[in-house]
């Protein structure tokens, strides 16, 4: 006998409305564990890759490629597409305040602007089979530091680690070419936009302020010391700035759907997590109900109030947050966001 002010309303795990609920657990109580303490091997990849290759390497490199372009063997290159911009880009000489800025000189500096970008461009690559490949290179790391750390563990202890890693990667999302070409595109408009806003002259007080600040004086003709540390500035400023429009256009074009890195293995757990989430609900929604288990794990029953609940009023809670309709296999568990670019 049904009780007055409840009802029993069976739920699988098929159900397109649980699911759905499922994405919404995965996106609102941290599904990735970000509060794990994470193993030697992770941070190690993390400090490698993220900080080591796509900032330190990026950024040194950058400098170097750039001075070598506008200087060194890339010189005449250099020279001939300026020269070549000036021509089909229409650029013109200007007078402003008083001073005079040349076609030539508004070509060489967005050129300078855009020869910064060449070191993030050519570190994708390298990042991107990294990443396709990080639960690889986190396991070979931390069986490394076991090694280095005279750590003994059980074979069943290895396993148990590697697992945990597994399952910690599988959810993250994946960069994908298609999101990595248009980060790139991101970084450059950004580059040349705001090569284009700070113009010439503002581009050489920046050098000088930057070389005067590293080297302790500015000189006419420069070493390449000087001039690595003149475009140290301008480096800076754009790794910056397309850092930050990478982050909000990620925000703004993020949709529901991203690739994950494991999509059975994270569907599996999303699964897992949401008949837990129900097997709580229902076990603190009615006292005198025993919790589901073993075979019923399948087919779970809710007790729900007999008034009338609209779909509308059910999912209230989560207007603020975009959902889509998912299928009732993978698109419950992709729910991560993931950036544009690894390298700026």
């Amino acid at each position: 006998m049904i009780d007055n002010k409840q009802k029993m309303t069976p739920v699988t795990k098929a159900d397109p409305t649980e699911m759905l609920l499922a994405e919404v657990e995965v996106r609102d109580k941290d599904p990735h564990q970000p509060h794990r303490k994470k193993t030697s091997g992770e941070l190690a990849f993390d400090r490698g890759v993220y900080t080591g290759i796509g900032f330190v390497a990026n950024e040194a490199s950058a400098i170097v490629i750039a001075d070598e372009f506008e200087h060194g063997m890339g010189k005449k290159w250099f020279e001939s597409i300026s020269e070549a911009m000036v021509k089909n880009l229409k650029f013109q000489d200007t007078i402003e305040k008083g001073i005079t800025t040349t076609a030539k000189s508004k070509a060489s500096n967005l050129l300078l602007w855009g020869s910064l970008l060449i070191s993030g461009t050519l570190l994708v690559l390298p990042m991107k089979l990294l990443e396709d490949n990080k639960g690889e290179w986190v396991k070979k790391a931390n069986h490394w530091f076991d090694r280095r750390n005279g750590k003994a563990m059980t074979p069943e202890e290895v396993e148990a680690r590697d697992k945990e890693v597994e399952n910690a990667l599988a959810c993250e999302g994946k960069q994908t070419w298609p999101s990595m070409i248009f980060g790139r595109a991101i970084a450059v408009c950004t580059a040349l936009g705001l090569g284009k806003v700070i113009g010439p002259h503002g581009s050489e007080k920046m050098k000088n302020w930057s070389e005067k600040l590293l080297t302790g004086s500015v000189q006419t003709t420069k070493n390449r010391a000087h001039r690595y540390a003149a475009i140290a500035s301008l480096e800076t400023l754009s790794c910056a700035a397309t850092s930050i429009m990478l982050e909000i256009s990620s925000k703004l074009v993020a949709k529901r759907g991203v690739q994950v890195r494991n999509p059975e293995l994270c569907t599996s757990l999303v699964h897992e997590q949401l008949h837990e989430q129900l097997h709580t609900d229902t076990a603190s929604g009615s006292s005198d109900k025993p919790a589901t288990t073993g075979s019923d794990a399948n087919n779970i029953t809710q007790t729900t109030s007999v008034t009338p609940v609209s779909d509308a009023d059910k999912f209230a809670h989560l207007k603020k947050k975009p959902i889509v309709k998912m299928d009732t296999h993978v698109d419950a568990a992709k729910a991560t966001d993931t950036s544009f670019s690894l390298a700026t």
